[in-house]
């Protein structure tokens, strides 16, 4: 007596299948596939027609993560200095600047 193994596919071969995160693909099973047994992870036999309906029903609401425009990267940004009210951009340095050390010590001996 000879036992075929049985290939079961999980969320992370799915995923790579679909071309899509695994958390984009569970929010799909969740919403369009409910379980009776919660708390169980998901798991198909190869060949199961429902994994066809799976791939069909991301590939209808989801675009692969390949081709998703990439978000811009706000630290590559240069920030902006802010502008006064006279138009002319503000400056980090203080309108008087302070006393240097040596300046300091002229007035502690006058």
């Amino acid at each position: 007596m000879t036992q075929e193994k049985q290939v079961t596919i999980g969320i992370k071969e799915l995923s790579g299948r679909a071309k899509v995160k695994p958390q984009i693909l569970r929010r799909v099973l969740r919403a369009k596939f409910p379980r009776a047994e919660k708390g169980k992870a998901y798991q198909w036999q190869q060949g199961d027609p429902q994994i066809e309906q799976i791939l069909k029903a991301i590939k209808d609401n989801h675009k692969p993560q390949s081709e998703k425009p990439k978000a811009e990267n706000k630290a590559t940004k240069k920030p902006t200095k802010p502008v006064t009210p006279n138009g002319k951009k503000a400056t980090a340095t203080p309108s008087k600047p302070e006393p240097t050390k040596a300046e300091n010590q002229k007035e502690k001996q006058n």
